[in-house]
């Protein structure tokens, strides 16, 4: 894949999250990509020092620092690609192995996980939307895992292009 063709799949797949209102996640990569990529770089240092009002030069030698240097565009796939399998796909892979394991506990397939937001927690945290419950059955949850193990063999076939 060339820079070119990963810019461009890069910017489909950007639009694509933004459509979906996945803000949160392209937020995360605008921060990542604005940093840069942090990397070691010798730089030549010519120490100097002054001695009776004289200044005189020290031998030179090389000292690594750290640098940030833009990323490439085939780079910045793999930052989207790479947030997008951490904030959609394995967080539904978790939840269906989860299930998996608390199943025999839950008794019936039909079961729902319900999660209540904690009092002492809404005080510190906002709420993100109006609901102070919500929850997902194991059909749910299936459905999620099998959209997520979708997604990643789209996303396992893209890493392979780049």
């Amino acid at each position: 894949m060339t820079n070119e063709e990963a810019r461009g799949a890069y910017e489909r797949l950007y639009a694509v999250l933004r459509q979906h209102e996945l803000n949160w996640v392209l937020n995360e990569v605008d921060e990542a990509i604005a940093e840069g990529k942090v990397v070691l770089k010798d730089v030549e240092e010519i120490p100097e020092q002054w001695i009776d009002g004289t200044r005189r030069r020290g031998r030179r030698r090389k000292v690594k620092l750290l640098s940030n240097i833009p990323y490439t565009d085939k780079e910045k796939l793999e930052l989207l690609i790479n947030a997008i399998s951490q904030a959609l796909v394995s967080p539904s892979l978790m939840a269906e192995k989860t299930m998996k394991v608390l199943m025999p506990e839950l008794g019936s397939p039909d079961t729902a996980l319900a999660f209540k937001r904690d009092a002492a927690a809404a005080e510190d945290i906002p709420a993100t939307g109006p609901e102070e419950e919500f929850g997902m059955s194991l059909s749910d949850i299936n459905k999620a895992a099998e959209q997520a193990r979708g997604l990643l063999a789209v996303i396992s076939q893209l890493r392979e292009e780049i």
